[in-house]
């Protein structure tokens, strides 16, 4: 078996362990030997060519285009459908973008390495994660056979391009931080006061079902509760409670919004609990409402962008109401819906964007307060943008938010504190 150092020799130009003129080299101190692999990435504007070796592997590979194919030179390139919030690489987002389903970003290491913020349909991403995102998708390309290695598993990352100064080195540093964000840093979770999270969502399976077991074991050893998702439908189905000044609170997770159909899990298959056909949803709601005195269920659903519920988003949400929901929650669209009383009992479709790269000028953060048989229901208004979100502090901004969700709403009212009620007869819906 050969070394580290003996490998990287092998592959000539491709993989050197020498921060020369062309490469750097790039691993984890904290480790001892080789347990993880190693990932190499030999890129420009054009194309990109990435190499890895497994420990027990007796030479180093190269992922190829297309399977049986010897093709490795990867095309340097993302896209983003227009249909939905889903990236594309390589010859797929070639192909994607001649369709004219979505939209092309190229240039991505010049665009990296100055760091500028790449702008689509008025949203802005980062070349940086763009790099990384693109670097990820490759590794899942079909030549390759299998994921060569998961990047947040290697041991070292050797990067080769036609020239390094600082600024390519910095860059390198920050996209190798994205490939290999440490799974202890879920622990970022604690300190933003995150109690509970839903996986089931439209990108929960972006890298595989190892990835998602992965999560879910991660969440699990931080001793994070999640629902929506897991290894099969009896764990992404059930549902997580909660006491609370001695009473329980259910909660529960599913996605009206998954790529494929082999994203919902099976009994025997990973995957998130699917609402296309809602009737194990539910089910399990009507099985919850006997075990809780409180019962949430998220759901992700909706159209990307667009501030009005579909039809279906109100006909589900009202069946989870009927079925002993006591408040639905959605996510997916990035903007703000409306709010609706069914029954009493308020369904909110969509709260915006908490934190995402894209900027979205309206977003809310939902506080929910219950006491026996009433809930009150209150907003903060906020900005998202660039990975943050800021609570809007200037008061004609903070009216303009009340009155725009107020505008959207079905039946609901929001006063000057951002507290909402449902609307009564005596001041109608505008």
């Amino acid at each position: 078996m050969r070394s580290a150092q003996e490998f990287v020799r092998v592959r000539g130009g491709m993989l050197q362990r020498a921060l020369g003129e062309k490469n750097m080299f790039l691993g984890n101190s904290e480790k001892k030997g080789i347990s993880g692999g190693i990932l190499g990435v030999d890129m420009d504007d054009r194309f990109a060519q990435i190499s890895f070796w497994l420990p027990g592997g007796q030479k180093p590979e190269t992922l190829s285009v297309e399977a049986e194919e010897e093709d490795s030179m990867i095309p340097a390139v993302l896209c983003l459908r227009s249909d939905r919030d889903v990236w594309t690489c390589g010859r797929e987002a070639l192909l994607t973008a001649e369709r004219g389903e979505g939209v092309l970003v190229d240039q991505l290491l010049s665009r990296a390495i100055q760091g500028e913020r790449v702008e689509i349909g008025g949203e802005f991403f980062e070349a940086t994660a763009l790099l990384a995102l693109f670097i990820k998708r490759s590794l899942s390309l079909p030549g390759g056979g299998r994921s060569p290695i998961r990047p947040e598993k290697a041991d070292f990352f050797m990067f080769t391009f036609e020239r390094v100064d600082r600024q390519t080195l910095e860059m390198v540093e920050r996209v190798a931080l994205l490939l290999s964000l440490p799974p202890e840093r879920v622990s970022i979770f604690y300190e933003m006061g995150i109690d509970l999270v839903t996986l089931a969502n439209n990108h929960a399976l972006d890298y595989g079902t190892e990835a998602l077991l992965d999560t879910c074991s991660t969440l699990e050893g931080a001793g994070i509760p999640y629902v929506g998702a897991g290894e099969n439908l009896d764990r992404a189905k059930a549902m997580y409670t909660a006491e609370i000044k001695g009473r329980t609170i259910g909660f529960l997770g599913a996605t009206r919004v998954i790529p494929t159909a082999d994203w919902a899990a099976s009994a025997s298959r990973p995957g998130m609990l699917s609402t296309y056909d809602p009737g194990i949803l539910l089910e399990e709601i009507r099985k919850g409402r006997e075990n809780c005195d409180y019962l949430v269920v998220y759901i992700h659903w909706g159209i990307e962008r667009n501030d009005m519920p579909e039809e279906y988003q109100r006909q589900i949400g009202k069946q989870c109401i009927d079925a002993g929901a006591d408040l639905v929650i959605g996510s997916h669209p990035h903007v703000l819906q409306g709010i609706e009383y069914y029954n009493g009992k308020p369904i909110v479709y969509s709260l915006g964007n908490y934190v995402f790269g894209s900027s979205i000028p309206r977003t809310v953060l939902l506080n929910v307060q219950w006491e026996g048989e009433n809930t009150s229901l209150s907003v903060i208004p906020a900005t998202s943008g660039a990975g943050y979100t800021r609570e809007i502090t200037e008061e004609g901004a903070r009216q303009e938010v009340f009155s725009y969700l107020e505008s959207i709403s079905f039946g609901a009212q929001v006063d000057e504190n951002g507290a909402i009620s449902p609307k009564t007869e005596e001041t109608p819906q505008s």
